[in-house]
């Protein structure tokens, strides 16, 4: 669209700039001048609009007027060159001007029901020595991080790589330049089949506890932990066949856990297949 502007403004400027180059009357030329100017402004503001439908995000990137991205960054926060944390909004937006800016614009990220997203940062505060994952942080930090860029990249000090936070369903802004977003399927425990929860990273688990009268006694994880994190009870059902695994406590809100269910067999004494699964407790 800029493009066709341009050339329709230039065009209209040039006739108007010939006209008053020919005219032999002072103050038609004086007219025709004033409008040549007034067409050129015009055409400059206008061709620096650009346009973000409803259902996508505007990317920019910034091709000139400003200094160079350093230390191995991505994104920009501070007018360098380059992909731009902020993103476009829906509507009108003016100031972009051609070869100064390219607009890319996506479609939202959609988390359909029945799905969890993982997310992975492409550039901010490298992992301590050993993480796996970023710290776990409020779902509302995280939905504030994922959907600013600016904030994830600055006074939020958001962690490059993989996040332990996901994404429930929904619709999201995301800077695709800056984040990766894979959609999985939410783990569901079928019946006759039990649930350890345990986490793959974390501090050293601490929680000493005894599974049976003489039976050593064995660790689980607390907060912020890794190893399995809960204990609880199983129960059978006879009338339908189920077994459920109830908490001693509750779930920690706004939590990642793995599920393993392991050693599940029929009553031939055939083993089912090993199945390790994520999921996300709310707020």
């Amino acid at each position: 669209m800029w493009m066709t502007i341009i050339v329709l403004g230039l065009t209209g400027a040039a006739c108007l700039g010939y006209l008053a180059f020919v005219t032999k009357h002072n103050a038609l030329r004086i007219t025709f001048v004033a409008a040549t100017v007034v067409v050129l402004i015009a055409t400059l503001v206008m061709s620096s609009v650009r346009f973000v439908p409803a259902d996508r995000v505007g990317i920019v990137t910034k091709n000139a007027l400003g200094p160079s991205l350093t230390d191995g960054r991505i994104v920009a926060t501070d007018g360098e060159m380059g992909v731009q944390a902020d993103v476009l909004a829906p509507g009108w937006h003016f100031g972009y001007w051609p070869v100064l800016f390219d607009i890319d614009t996506v479609p939202l990220t959609e988390i359909l029901a029945g799905q969890v997203g993982l997310v992975e940062a492409r550039d901010g505060v490298p992992l301590d020595e050993g993480q796996l994952f970023a710290p776990e942080v409020t779902s509302a930090e995280f939905k504030r991080k994922i959907e600013d860029a600016r904030h994830f990249l600055t006074e939020g000090q958001g962690r490059k790589g993989p996040q332990s936070n996901v994404l429930t369903p929904g619709s999201y802004r995301i800077n695709t330049k800056l984040f990766n977003v894979r959609t999985v399927s939410a783990t569901q425990v079928p019946e006759a089949a039990v649930a350890v929860l345990k986490a793959n990273f974390g501090d050293t688990p601490t929680i000493e506890t005894q599974v049976g009268d003489n039976d050593q006694p064995v660790l689980l994880a607390g907060p912020n932990e890794r190893g399995v994190r809960v204990r609880g009870e199983v129960s059978y059902d006879t009338n339908n066949n189920s077994v459920t695994f109830s908490p001693l406590a509750p779930l920690a809100e706004g939590t990642a856990f793995t599920m393993t269910l392991d050693g599940v067999r029929d009553v031939a004494g055939n083993t089912a297949p090993t199945i390790n699964a994520s999921f996300r407790t709310f707020l």
